[in-house]
């Protein structure tokens, strides 16, 4: 039985921006305590309910039989051009320029 590849890939990027947020968070602000919450508390905890849902999406998608995965070679080319060409375009010539442009 293969598994929703989809699913499981989201939910696998979930669960690791989750706890990339909730390590940052965690290393980098005062956390405090639940009585009297830090700086840190809120992205901390965010980070860590992102966890969650990304580990319940991938776990549930074991139990479903998904399309399988097709990309294509231009579509990520295309958004990272498009980033490219903004992060190029923002600094000399300003936001709306650097929208039209993309």
């Amino acid at each position: 039985m293969a598994a929703d590849t989809r699913d499981l890939i989201a939910g696998a990027l979930i669960a690791m921006t989750g706890g990339l947020i909730a390590a940052q968070a965690g290393l980098s602000y005062d956390l405090g305590t639940l009585r009297r919450m830090g700086p840190g508390m809120f992205p901390f905890g965010l980070g860590l309910l992102m966890v969650c849902l990304g580990v319940v999406i991938a776990g549930t998608a074991f139990f479903r039989v998904g399309d399988p995965v097709r990309m294509q070679a231009r579509t990520p080319l295309a958004v990272l051009a498009a980033v490219a060409v903004f992060a190029v375009l923002i600094q000399p010539f300003g936001l709306l320029p650097a929208l039209v442009g993309v």
